[in-house]
Parts: C-alpha cells; structure tokens; sequence
C-alpha cells in the first residue's frame, strides 16, 4: 500500500508547480497537493495571516481527506508551512 505524500507548494505558486513531481512521485506515493488560501485555484480565498493559520488549513485539507498519516514536502513557503505541520 502507498504513503501519502502531501506536497506544499510556496508563495506565489500553486498545485500546478509540482506537475513533473507528480509524474514521477505518484509512482511510489498516493500524492495530495493542495492550492493554499490566496494562491492557485484558491487565490479568491481569504489568507491566513500566519504560517500557523496555512498548516491548520492543510491539516483541514488533509480531515477532510480522510487522511490521517502522511509525509510532507514544502517548496519555499511550503517548507516552512510543513516545518509548523510536523
């Protein structure tokens, strides 16, 4: 059975940066890429105010996922944001 492999993008980027990884990742990983509030397909979307707030928004992700043990990787910003997750 694969790990979930959550992939979080950094500031100014969206899902859609992480493409080619996908590709090749999605092999060895059940892939979960999220569009954090004011970015991608979320950039209407209200943004935290702190790194804190977009880890509670991709933890919300991940409930409503159902997703309960994973892996994290963070470009950039997302780096940052998967520091506060772990």
């Amino acid at each position: 059975m694969k790990k979930h492999l959550v992939l979080v993008h950094g500031y100014l980027g969206g899902s859609a940066q992480w493409a080619q990884q996908v590709t090749l990742l999605s092999q060895y990983f059940n892939l979960v890429t999220v569009d954090l509030p004011g970015f991608g397909l979320n950039q209407t979307m209200k943004s935290p105010q702190s790194i804190r707030g977009y880890a509670e928004y991709v933890f919300g992700q991940l409930d409503q996922l159902g997703i309960e043990y994973f892996h994290l990787l963070g470009h950039s910003m997302g780096g940052m944001i998967v520091q506060e997750m772990a």
